[in-house]
């Protein structure tokens, strides 16, 4: 997988469209605001979505 990095002023370019879906694949207890990484502040953008990476492994269930 190969990663993206886009700048502060994209991410909020992109949030302002409606046809744009954010999704946080970190774990369920980053998304949720524990601080795991002793990361400055917890949580997620608002409006992102949560599907951990993690869940891939399981996707053929659905």
């Amino acid at each position: 997988m190969s990663k993206l990095t886009i700048s502060t002023a994209e991410l909020q370019q992109h949030l302002s469209d409606s046809q744009t879906t954010l999704i946080d694949i970190r774990p369920v207890e980053a998304y949720n605001g524990w601080r795991i990484n002793n990361e400055a502040r917890g949580g997620h953008i608002k409006g992102a979505r949560s599907f951990p990476l993690k869940w891939t492994n399981y996707i053929d269930w659905i």
